[in-house]
């Protein structure tokens, strides 16, 4: 295994922010930098394998319409193989959690933790704030937070 410097992985998981999860959305990107094995863990669901991942994106996106990712906090442990990213998403909901899709602006916040091997994104948790969109989207006050 080939160890990838924590200024390298920054950037790799950076790359990934701004090129899946910003206009134009190029999920394709993913295949130079997501390793053939990846395995995601989203709140308890796992997606195993690059092309289920892709698959889990391109899903997503159109649940969550013109996503834009902010990260907000990033850092890595001491040996560089871990970054992790506090975020924030926003986008129109095109039908997230079953929801009509009525393409009402949503915000929220999540954690994403990646792994970096031989300078590919490997293994990835992320946790968003899933009970308070899905209040905000079924709330008669306000469709955003």
């Amino acid at each position: 295994m080939k160890s990838t410097s924590k200024n390298d992985s920054m950037k790799i998981v950076q790359r990934f922010w701004d090129e899946v999860w910003a206009p134009p959305h190029n999920i394709d990107i993913v295949d130079s930098i997501v390793s053939l094995n990846t395995v995601t863990i989203s709140a308890g669901k796992v997606i195993k394998g690059r092309e289920n991942f892709k698959n889990w994106l391109i899903d997503f996106h159109k649940l969550l319409i013109d996503a834009q990712l902010q990260p907000l906090d990033m850092f890595s442990n001491e040996t560089g193989d871990k970054i992790v990213t506090r975020f924030s998403l926003s986008g129109k909901n095109g039908g997230l959690y079953g929801l009509p899709p009525n393409y009402a602006p949503v915000k929220f916040t999540g954690i994403s933790i990646w792994t970096i091997e031989n300078n590919l994104l490997t293994n990835q948790w992320v946790e968003r704030s899933g009970w308070e969109t899905y209040n905000s989207l079924t709330s008669a006050k306000s469709n955003s937070i």
